[in-house]
């Protein structure tokens, strides 16, 4: 997780100092997403389909949870903004295009299963993943 900018916690502290509501409140209407603004809507569009994995990663579980929870965190977003989030198989679309080659294989497995929702899809993909990762690690000696 990212620390906050110093500039964000001294204007936090100076203007709700005790005041854990009110602060929340401020946080809430500065950066959150607001029914009705057509920017938040298209900015959480375009961040759906951002990529968060770096494209020469090898197979690894925290990439495809940091990938699932942004698109929850953003599907949320746009919920907030009064509009509809995009269907399950929008979102299973984008989910795919955002992880790298090396899981060009497992995406082709994922395919094949036919899941119907994004969480379906995620938890065959980690399924996938901690299979090939535990083939991957060395054999204890017996």
């Amino acid at each position: 997780m990212q620390a906050l900018p110093s500039w964000l916690v001294t204007s936090v502290y100076n203007a709700h100092r005790n005041d854990g509501v009110g602060a929340m409140g401020y946080l809430r209407s500065a950066f959150d997403a607001n029914r009705g603004s057509g920017g938040d809507h298209a900015i959480h569009l375009a961040n759906l389909q951002r990529r968060v994995v770096d494209p020469r990663a090898d197979l690894n579980e925290e990439d495809l949870r940091r990938l699932f929870d942004m698109m929850q965190s953003e599907k949320a977003a746009i919920q907030r903004t009064g509009h509809a989030p995009p269907d399950d198989a929008t979102l299973i679309a984008f989910y795919d295009n955002g992880l790298p080659l090396a899981y060009s294989q497992i995406r082709q497995l994922t395919r094949r299963a036919n899941p119907r929702t994004l969480l379906a899809h995620h938890m065959d993909y980690m399924a996938q993943v901690r299979a090939e990762c535990a083939d991957r690690a060395p054999t204890a000696n017996a």
